[in-house]
């Protein structure tokens, strides 16, 4: 499959969301979208594509658009694995204070 690089984006769809994501009917309560990812390589790529949106309004944009990439940017960090990335820094990566407690894969 070949890919096309995002070269645009539509104004008018960030600033009519509501008609796009059903947000909260309640003023002070926060907007909650649960979305689900098949595996990594998928969230990776839906994590790189806002990631480039933001570097094409960066250099492409208006100076009124640094509100939109700053809200690219924190979509984006929301969707970063933490807990997942710790779990693979806890199982791969051998520190002084757990290097006992690593097992040597063919031993297994």
């Amino acid at each position: 499959m070949k890919t096309k690089p995002i070269t645009e984006y539509s104004k008018e769809a960030l600033e009519n969301i509501g008609t796009y994501i059903q947000l909260n009917d309640w003023e002070k309560e926060p907007i909650i979208k649960k979305i689900t990812f098949y595996n990594f390589t998928d969230l990776m790529c839906s994590i790189s594509a806002i990631l480039e949106a933001i570097e094409i309004i960066g250099y492409d944009g208006q100076q009124d658009n640094r509100t939109t990439c700053a809200n690219l940017a924190s979509v984006a960090r929301k969707m970063l694995p933490n807990e997942e990335l710790a779990f693979m820094d806890r199982l791969l990566i051998k520190r002084e204070s757990t290097k006992d407690d690593f097992i040597t894969i063919k031993n297994m």
